[in-house]
């Protein structure tokens, strides 16, 4: 669910899973890479059009702070099978060292006015509320990225808060062309 530019669509796909993406923004579903076994379509995760109990697991990478959350949930346990998970996941920043603080400088400089800030942090809160889940665990796992300057650049534009064109979206890569230089 809000599937985005379909890096984890493409990750499950790759390993033998059948994936049906969900992503209402049109440029991001154009930005995803095809796979055999993965479909996207124009839906929202508040109105999926995926049957009842024909689920086995609904992911939300990034993404569950932008949906409704009640109703959100109530979908997602209406689709998924009786033994269908679900896994909402989310990457927390961790400023460890000088480039990622000016990563993180270059991302926010970039963002408009009325981007996201800080969303996230209670997005959790209607899950441990909610009568359809109730076997809630919470895990957290460290990972580093090691990222070319192509892949910075992906990785910056998979945030659905930068800017996607003009001139922000140009002085955005120029300022991580510079900071990838450094």
């Amino acid at each position: 669910m809000g599937a985005g530019t379909g890096i984890a669509s493409r990750l499950f796909a790759e390993r033998g899973l059948r994936v049906v993406a969900i992503e209402p923004n049109s440029s991001m579903r154009e930005a995803a890479e095809p796979h055999p076994l993965g479909e996207c379509r124009d839906a929202t995760a508040e109105q999926t059009k995926l049957s009842e109990e024909s689920v086995d697991l609904v992911t939300c990478f990034q993404a569950f702070h932008w949906f409704q959350s009640m109703p959100t949930l109530r979908k997602f346990h209406r689709i998924l099978k009786p033994s269908g998970r679900l896994a909402l996941i989310w990457n927390e920043w961790v400023a460890e060292n000088d480039f990622f603080t000016e990563f993180n400088r270059v991302i926010f400089k970039a963002l408009p006015n009325h981007a996201p800030r800080g969303k996230q942090s209670g997005a959790m809160n209607p899950l441990w509320s909610s009568p359809d889940f109730m076997r809630i665990r919470r895990h957290k796992f460290m990972h580093r990225h090691e990222l070319d300057l192509p892949g910075l650049i992906g990785y910056a534009q998979s945030k659905s808060f930068v800017p996607q064109e003009g001139a922000a979206q140009q002085e955005l890569l120029s300022n991580l062309q510079d900071l990838h230089a450094q």
